[in-house]
């Protein structure tokens, strides 16, 4: 059974019990700090973990990947991407229907940049930030987790804003090839918790507050599917519990607000001379405070300490105030108040320190 893999420096909570003992319906938590890998890391560890699983598509496999990812959702940028790296598995039937498919949605601009031509399956796309293998030690890969000669996982390069590196997430979902993740960043560890495999994957930190984001992928052995477990949102300075108990569900019985170590402080947050805000290594609403959340909102109480509860909020009531987002993260700005509406997803949690007397009955 493969271990967690880590570069020297990252800090790793896991939890205290077997993964047999959560709730079915509760995500591995897992919490790494990324200062381990700013400037992008080529860890020998997670490479040996992926090149165990690493396979080269037959073309059978290659076609399949393709037509499966145009009957869904694309971007095309991806799907581009994924059809130069599996080379010639395009006919001209494909061209044709990838055409019809993408020239609704584009300009004409666009459409000249990401058109392909229908006759001849030349190189037909060449941005070379995105796909220079030297760029990234990762490149392109096929996953097959279990051994079963069906590609599990696509993982292949892009490049964001910055320039910084990342990479893009398909998973077999059990009758298609779908969209799972992408970001700048790096995968950081690579661990088996009984029926599961988890890749965990640490977005890139490029403005000193922005928030830490570990997104977990998942690959369950028993339904042979790949998805997007979690994807967990803790400030920089957050304190983490010295254990982390089993995932226990809770809902609130008042309006609470979340913080980022166990303690009360409604502090103003100081601006500069020019009138900003600054802020070193984690962004709040004010003092300690970087969330606030109404009554009835809910998730997981993961650790205990005195009159404090660490927890994961989900998303079925989101919250009414938050500072915890990355600028790489989609969402609406508005030009004239700077304010920033990230897109809540219902895989997201928010972690950090909420008292407890806030903790409905039952919990």
């Amino acid at each position: 059974m493969p271990k967690l893999s880590l570069s020297i420096g990252a800090i790793i909570l896991a939890l205290a019990g077997s993964l047999s003992g959560q709730s079915a319906a509760a995500p591995s938590f897992r919490f790494l700090r990324t200062d381990w890998f700013r400037g992008g890391p080529k860890d020998p560890h997670v490479l040996a973990e992926l090149k165990k699983y690493t396979v080269q598509p037959r073309p059978e496999q290659k076609r399949e990947v393709l037509q499966s990812m145009l009957d869904g959702d694309f971007k095309p940028k991806f799907f581009l991407a994924a059809a130069k790296h599996l080379g010639g598995a395009m006919d001209k039937a494909m061209r044709v229907a990838y055409n019809a498919k993408i020239r609704p949605t584009l300009d004409d601009d666009e459409f000249k940049l990401f058109g392909v031509d229908e006759n001849e399956d030349k190189d037909f796309f060449s941005d070379e930030s995105n796909e220079d293998p030297a760029a990234s030690p990762y490149a392109f890969r096929c996953l097959d987790f279990d051994g079963d000669k069906r590609i599990d996982l696509l993982i292949f390069n892009q490049a964001y804003f910055g320039p910084s590196l990342g990479l893009v997430f398909y998973g077999w979902d059990g009758k298609a090839y779908t969209y799972l993740f992408d970001c700048s960043g790096a995968i950081a560890g690579i661990e088996r918790l009984g029926n599961k495999l988890y890749i965990r994957y640490l977005v890139t930190i490029i403005d000193p507050a922005e928030t830490e984001i570990l997104a977990s992928i998942a690959y369950d052995f028993k339904t042979k599917t790949c998805m997007l477990d979690s994807k967990l949102y803790y400030a920089q300075k957050t304190r983490f519990p010295k254990v982390l108990g089993r995932p226990e569900p809770f809902s609130l019985n008042a309006p609470t607000v979340l913080r980022v170590d166990p303690k009360i402080d409604n502090k103003p947050n100081q601006k500069d001379a020019n009138g900003y805000f600054n802020f070193e290594t984690t962004l709040t609403l004010y003092g300690n405070a970087v969330a606030e959340y109404p009554i009835s909102a809910g998730g997981y109480v993961l650790a205990a300490e005195n009159n404090w509860a660490f927890v994961a909020f989900d998303t079925t009531i989101g919250p009414t105030d938050n500072s915890l987002h990355h600028g790489m993260e989609p969402g609406t700005y508005d030009k004239e108040t700077a304010a920033f509406t990230p897109i809540i997803m219902p895989c997201q949690y928010f972690c950090g320190w909420i008292e407890t007397k806030f903790l409905a009955k039952g919990n």
